[in-house]
């Protein structure tokens, strides 16, 4: 959440936080909402919109995120993927042009899977 006009040691901010209003979303919840988007978005490479939250995550992981994320431990499904066209069987076209979600550590770029342009490194 961005709090552009509250000052870190305000009344506001102090009161925002006695609330339980967090500066940023958890790390799982956050995954879940890339999840949630990828959901609604047209999965043909060609129409993919990436998902606003891997925008906010790509954006502010090494501020915010790296020290809890542990490769290990995420295994969920969240980075949007496709096949690359090298790796599709010639006579197999139907996932040449279809968007999937995969954990980071089945993904490739360049050899198995395309990624999208994003850098979280």
């Amino acid at each position: 959440m961005d709090w552009p006009d509250i000052e870190p040691f305000s009344q506001e901010y102090l009161f925002l936080k006695e609330l339980g209003v967090r500066e940023i979303p958890k790390l799982d919840k956050l995954i879940d909402r890339i999840v949630e988007e990828h959901q609604q978005s047209s999965m043909i490479v060609k129409e993919y919109e990436l998902p606003i939250a891997l925008s906010f995550l790509a954006s502010n992981f090494h501020k915010h995120y790296i020290k809890l994320w542990n490769m290990g431990k995420n295994q969920q499904a969240f980075l949007p993927c496709y096949y690359s066209t090298k790796m599709l069987d010639q006579n197999d076209n139907s996932n040449e042009s279809k968007v999937f979600l995969d954990a980071p550590n089945n993904v490739y770029t360049g050899l198995v899977f395309s990624l999208f342009e994003i850098s979280f490194f």
